[in-house]
C-alpha cells in the first residue's frame, strides 16, 4: 500500500522510515524477539518500538536493560 501511495505522489518509499510497534517484552524471551524482528526487517521496516510491560514498575531499569542486551543484539537485524 505504501509503494502504491508514493507512486501516486512521485515519492519514493526508500526515504520514508518504516516503523513497528512490537507489543511484546523483548526481554522474556530475545530469541522471539530478534525472529521477530527479522521478520519485520525482511519486510522492509526500519525501526522497531517498544514499551516496558504494563507491570513493569521501572522503566529506567527497563531501558537500560534494553541498551545493554536488546539494543546490541538487534543492531544488525536487517543487515545480512
Amino acid at each position: 500500500m505504501l509503494h502504491r501511495h508514493c507512486g501516486a505522489l512521485g515519492r519514493d518509499p526508500a526515504q520514508i522510515q518504516k516503523t513497528v510497534m512490537m507489543i511484546i517484552d523483548p526481554l522474556a524471551d530475545l530469541d522471539e524477539f530478534l525472529t521477530c524482528a527479522k521478520r519485520y526487517a525482511r519486510l522492509g521496516f526500519d525501526l522497531v518500538n517498544v514499551v516496558p510491560p504494563v507491570d513493569d514498575t521501572d522503566p529506567v531499569g527497563f531501558a537500560n536493560r534494553l541498551g545493554d542486551h536488546v539494543i546490541p543484539a538487534v543492531a544488525n537485524v536487517g543487515k545480512h
